[in-house]
């Protein structure tokens, strides 16, 4: 296994820097591999730089955290565990009160689109009965009311009586009350537009209801198509009272549920006042605490490593010579291996070599790897040291 010696040497590229300095003098040399270390303090500076920058701003946030924490919030505010469990119980009744208004809220949003979709509905009644109500003529009007001169019919009659009943505010308007309506038709629209379905009695309505449901197929027949418009008109009265009776009652939840809001969010004021003279709440004082102490925690180590960081920043010219000399030593002691390996075994004789072996062997030594190469030109250059370490 590869040593931590060993490993710190390969991670420097050495051959580079030892091809582009070959020629240099010993001064020189330093000069050179100082120089190329200069990119890496950049490098080094502005590591040291941002990490100051965060432990400013890390400093700035606890400073920030640690006002977030009122002075009233101190022992004395909670000198006891009661009171402590007094405020997380208010504190917690306030939370599930802020729940209950989440709900309430949703609630309301779906009222509101029921109260519109009861809304288009009613809306198109408006439409209908106006259609119906222009189609009710001053010719028809005094047709109707020779009709009632001369002829006598109970589905006609039925109709009419719902009808005048209905403008007049009672249950069932009488023979002498449909002749005085159906006499002037300016009289009898006038009627008919100053009709408000949301004040029309209810017991009525179900009155007028139950007698058009018996009118719906008879009115249908061939004689009675002159008096459809009436029915029409009052058919989308009653749906119109329909609507707004379903309108109303959904106003009314709607509003009960504002008030219970607004009594929801009364009861919160109050307990927050209550905490407030407590102190802080001791859910929020908690989790600021741990917030101060994680940030706190982390401003240290970063305060660790930033010193780490600026000693490597001074050390740094001594620390680089010093890789240049380990891996001298490295060298050496590599050179000195690869010596030791052409040395004869003792109590083994020399075996002859065959001819194709030494060739195999000198195509290998053809192709050395960079280390050996590079040993092996140190030995070129210096043939006698070679020679006494062998004769040693």
């Amino acid at each position: 296994t590869m040593s931590a010696q060993e490993t710190k040497v390969k991670d420097i590229d050495w051959d580079y820097w030892e091809k582009e300095a070959s020629s240099l003098s010993k001064e020189q040399l330093i000069k050179f591999l100082l120089k190329k270390s200069d990119r890496n303090k950049r490098e080094q500076r502005k590591k040291i730089e941002i990490e100051k920058r965060e432990e400013d701003c890390v400093e700035k946030y606890l400073a920030m955290m640690n006002n977030a924490l009122p002075s009233s919030y101190a022992d004395d505010n909670y000198p006891d565990e009661e009171k402590k469990k007094k405020g997380m119980r208010l504190y917690q009744q306030n939370e599930g009160r802020k729940k209950q208004i989440k709900v309430i809220e949703e609630e309301m949003k779906n009222i509101k689109r029921k109260i519109e979709d009861v809304k288009k509905p009613k809306q198109e009644c408006f439409a209908k009965k106006k259609e119906a109500q222009n189609n009710i003529t001053a010719k028809k009007v005094k047709a109707v009311y020779k009709y009632f001169e001369k002829d006598s019919d109970s589905t006609i009659e039925l109709l009419f009586e719902t009808y005048i009943g209905c403008l007049r505010g009672v249950e069932k308007g009488s023979k002498e009350d449909v002749e005085l309506y159906l006499r002037s038709h300016k009289g009898l629209i006038c009627s008919m537009n100053k009709l408000d379905e949301a004040k029309l009695n209810r017991d009525h309505a179900k009155t007028y209801a139950e007698n058009l449901k018996q009118l719906k197929e008879p009115i249908l027949e061939k004689e009675y198509v002159k008096f459809i418009p009436f029915y029409v008109w009052m058919d989308n009265v009653i749906r119109i009272v329909k609507y707004t009776i379903e309108e109303k009652h959904l106003r009314d939840d709607y509003e009960q549920k504002e008030d219970a809001i607004f009594k929801l969010n009364h009861d919160i004021d109050r307990t927050q006042i209550i905490l407030d003279h407590l102190g802080t709440g001791p859910d929020k004082h908690d989790h600021t605490t741990n917030l101060i102490q994680f940030w706190k925690k982390h401003l240290a180590d970063l305060l660790v490593h930033l010193g780490k960081q600026e000693d490597k920043l001074e050390k740094w010219e001594n620390d680089y010579i010093n890789e240049i000399q380990t891996h001298q030593e490295y060298k050496d002691e590599q050179e000195k291996k690869i010596d030791k390996k052409s040395y004869p075994v003792q109590g083994q004789a020399d075996k002859p070599k065959e001819a194709g072996e030494d060739h195999e062997k000198s195509e290998e030594s053809d192709e050395p790897d960079n280390e050996e190469q590079y040993s092996n030109e140190e030995d070129d250059e210096t043939p006698e040291s070679s020679k006494n370490e062998d004769s040693d």
